[in-house]
């Protein structure tokens, strides 16, 4: 038997952060992260994060900044029409992230998004 696998794409945080691409953004850059998400658990980050800044984040403070880094070019690639992307909706993305952060443990979504954002982009 053929096991069939879907063929998905993703944008990495690196493609959504540079500013000619914003042009691909279903939202400004400025967008409050947590317009997005809902509130910030723990008070990690400031309430006026952006997504833009989101996605600059380096993870130098562990798996919670590469999980904001990664969350917000998951919702970035599932509201783009031109990523044919694993998550596709942005419901299923903020639903994700509510889970992670209902759960506490942002590492293993942290993984669930990196590796969808990184099937390859098919925008400019």
């Amino acid at each position: 038997f053929e096991l069939c696998v879907p063929i998905t794409e993703g944008c990495t945080p690196g493609y959504w952060k540079q500013k000619h691409h914003f042009d691909s953004w279903c939202v400004s850059p400025d967008t409050k992260y947590a317009s997005v998400f809902g509130s910030v658990p723990d008070s990690k980050v400031d309430d006026d994060l952006t997504l833009l800044e989101a996605l600059k984040y380096k993870g130098n403070k562990g798996g919670y900044e590469a999980f904001l880094r990664h969350s917000a070019a998951a919702y970035l690639n599932a509201c783009n029409d031109g990523v044919d992307y694993l998550y596709q909706s942005t419901d299923t993305v903020v639903g994700l992230y509510s889970e992670a952060v209902a759960d506490g443990n942002f590492e293993p979504f942290k993984n669930y998004f990196e590796s969808a954002n990184e099937e390859g982009c098919p925008l400019n």
